[in-house]
């Protein structure tokens, strides 16, 4: 996936969400309120999406290895870039929350290997449920420490971490059993019910989501007018990069010089950039 990342160059300006799920009755709440139709064709996960491409969801199978599969080939088929917004939903145990409860998740630990990583706390959700999530290779019973356990969510994070900013991240889980609980009690329908009552709350918090991607891409996207400038005279990389950081608060302050129209007369990048650089001071 390394390779992908690195070549990945073009940022979308359309907004977009990628749904984890590990279960299909987890996902089934989710793709009814989204109204998504599945793609057709033999794929090894499958995918679902809306007629708009703003939302895609896939169902991964429990388990570590399924869900980073899955989601190294959902960012592909999808064409995610680093603005697309990643949601693992799905039902966890706990102790400590009480069944049907909704938790942020902003520490994942590999009850495995003992690593834990950091999902960015992201300010404004409603959600007063925080909490850590261990991610265990077999259905946890005993729930030995506080927070959560779940057997997906530490490998969606360590993968979509690799693929996407920290700030579009989210893992969210729906507390469906604790201590002494039977597992084999917790059938398709109840799994559905618990993740149903959420979905407004889910959808909800997207907005939000958006909003942060909507402000990365204005830091990623090429400033309005940069590729018209950099057409007309040759600039250094170095110079480029200024140029960028000029665009952006020209762009800002409206200046109110009719830009191309005045560098069109300048006969070098230099130029260009002190010209820029003495509007800028003077506004």
């Amino acid at each position: 996936m390394a390779g992908s990342t690195e070549k990945m160059s073009r940022i979308s300006t359309k907004n977009s969400v990628r749904w984890v799920i590990a279960l299909i009755p987890e996902a089934i709440p989710i793709i009814h309120a989204l109204r998504l139709k599945k793609i057709s064709g033999k794929l090894p996960f499958p995918i679902y999406t809306d007629d708009e491409g703003e939302h895609w969801l896939t169902v991964s199978g429990l388990g570590q290895a399924n869900i980073a599969n899955a989601t190294s080939f959902l960012f592909k088929k999808s064409g995610a870039d680093k603005t697309s917004v990643w949601i693992n939903v799905g039902i966890a145990g706990s102790k400590t929350f009480n069944l049907g409860e909704l938790v942020f998740i902003d520490k994942v630990t590999s009850n495995i290997s003992g690593k834990s990583l950091y999902p960015y706390s992201i300010p404004n959700l409603k959600i007063e449920n925080r909490s850590e999530l261990i991610t265990v290779n077999s259905p946890e019973r005993v729930f030995g420490s506080d927070g959560v356990y779940d057997m997906e969510g530490f490998s969606f994070f360590e993968v979509t971490s690799k693929l996407s900013s920290n700030e579009l991240i989210l893992i969210l889980k729906i507390v469906s059993d604790g201590p002494g609980s039977d597992l084999s009690k917790i059938d398709k329908h109840k799994i559905s019910t618990l993740i149903e009552k959420k979905v407004p709350a889910l959808l909800k918090i997207v907005p939000t989501l958006f909003s942060i991607s909507q402000k990365l891409k204005g830091q990623m996207l090429p400033p309005k007018n940069f590729e018209d400038i950099c057409k007309i005279r040759k600039f250094t990389f170095s110079q480029r990069v200024t140029l960028k950081k000029l665009l952006h608060q020209w762009h800002a302050r409206k200046v109110s010089k009719s830009l191309i129209k005045n560098i069109s007369v300048l006969k070098t990048a230099s130029k260009i950039i002190q010209f820029m650089e003495k509007e800028l001071n003077r506004s």
